[in-house]
């Protein structure tokens, strides 16, 4: 072992994380996810236990860590395809979101809970209640602690959609080789990544790109349900304004209501990034001349069709407002245009989705760190815009020429078909990781 890797373990231990862990207690009495993440705590080991002694012991675990919901989906279709393949899969997560998030998935070979704090005796404890066939870490959210009991315990471990960083040098270098070193492989979704961690890392580390399985899951998510708004039309036109913050309503809401005065045939699903009261409020604000109705509404009037995997929701206001969890990237279906919020604030969001569901798609300037972001704005696929003049342009000639329209939304759906095929790469590359253990 290096010194300064033996520098950074004892930092890690004496002083970083027992000062994180001080400063994340006076957030308790400030920050509301804050709270319910560490009461949602409460209990953890026994619920695993309890599930673990409820599954099938003749079937191996693959422990899957993940950050939030995002980092799931990522991963998603490659968890899929081992539990087609006879395993069970325990996935770990550390945002209080992500964790409601999976509460809705349905899976008698998956079970879940939050990753415990990262301190020594939680990560001996875990392990040896678990005892996984392998520990997959999903892009970022490492914890130094469990990987380097994993690899006491023998256990493989292995980082994918491992994301591309600037290796520096010195003590940036140092930090990076202290973080990574414990893996026995890791994924990388271009060639700059993979040259990133050979750099840093030693020869005997699996270094090898296999590509972004996030476009795998927009292609297979198609499959798991639909959701149709009978009021369209065929002529109508339907933009749909998903995750949006309200710095993106800044820039582009007084352009989408001119737009909606001009064309009767224009409707809006407008979906906040966060379905609080508050943000959810604002955009009814915004749209009260237009009557907005909200999602859920329509869901409980019509109890039937939400419990089937084709629904069917009658709209007949021109502005729909979604209040509800996991049903954004099925009401894509419904549009022609997106607009996809966060990039005039932290950075966009999905932008597969709509491009998975055909439509033409816009997003803000803030757009660097996301790969499919540049690559779709090189292919032509896509528009950005830096402000309200250039919004209400694009905007105005894609409601108008139905032909840029088609083009637009064609090309981004040929671009994720292209890319997909990462997770059954993923699978097959930890599997021989599972084999040689």
């Amino acid at each position: 072992m290096s010194i300064m890797k033996l520098i950074w373990i004892l930092i890690y231990k004496i002083i970083l994380n027992p000062v994180v862990m001080g400063l994340f207690l006076p957030a308790l009495l400030v920050w509301r996810k804050a709270r319910q993440s560490i009461t949602a705590h409460y209990g953890l080991f026994q619920r695993i236990k309890k599930k673990l002694d409820q599954i099938n012991t003749h079937k191996p675990i693959v422990w899957v860590h993940v950050a939030s919901a995002g980092e799931y989906l990522q991963a998603k279709s490659m968890i899929q395809i081992f539990i087609k393949n006879n395993y069970h899969i325990f996935v770990t997560v550390t945002s209080i979101s992500g964790y409601n998030w999976l509460k809705r998935e349905k899976n008698e070979n998956l079970f879940f809970d939050f990753l415990p704090l990262d301190f020594l005796y939680n990560a001996k404890k875990i392990l040896n209640l678990v005892k996984p066939a392998c520990l997959i870490f999903v892009k970022t959210d490492i914890w130094p602690n469990i990987l380097s009991q994993a690899k006491k315990y023998s256990i493989p471990t292995a980082l994918i959609c491992a994301p591309s960083r600037n290796a520096g040098s010195g003590i940036k270098k140092s930090f990076y080789q202290f973080l990574y070193s414990n893996f026995n492989a890791v994924f990388t979704v271009n060639a700059e990544g993979e040259k990133f961690y050979k750099r840093i890392l030693n020869a005997d580390t699996i270094i090898q790109t296999v590509g972004d399985s996030k476009y795998d899951i927009v292609h297979d998510r198609k499959k798991e349900k639909s959701i149709q708004l009978t009021g369209i039309k065929s002529n109508d036109i339907c933009a749909l304004l998903g995750s949006v913050w309200p710095e993106d309503l800044k820039v582009i809401s007084d352009s989408v209501l001119r737009a909606l005065e001009k064309y009767p045939h224009l409707k809006i699903i407008a979906a906040p990034h966060e379905n609080d009261n508050k943000h959810v409020n604002e955009l009814a604000d915004i749209f009260q001349e237009y009557k907005p109705v909200l999602f859920s509404d329509l869901k409980s009037n019509n109890e039937n069709s939400r419990q089937n995997k084709k629904q069917s929701f009658k709209l007949s206001n021109r502005v729909l407002i979604v209040d509800t969890i996991g049903d954004l990237f099925f009401l894509y279906e419904n549009s022609n245009i997106a607009y996809v919020g966060g990039g005039f604030s932290t950075g966009i969001h999905n932008i597969l989705e709509p491009c998975a569901m055909q439509n033409a798609v816009i997003f803000g300037p803030k757009y660097q760190k996301f790969p499919e972001a540049e690559n779709l704005l090189s292919d032509g696929c896509v528009f950005t815009i830096n402000n309200t003049a250039e919004f209400e342009q694009v905007f105005n000639d894609l409601i108008l020429n139905k032909k840029i329209r088609t083009k637009k939304a064609n090309a981004g759906y040929h671009f994720i078909t292209r890319y997909k095929g990462a997770s059954q790469k993923l699978y097959g590359q930890i599997l021989k990781l599972i084999k040689r253990s």
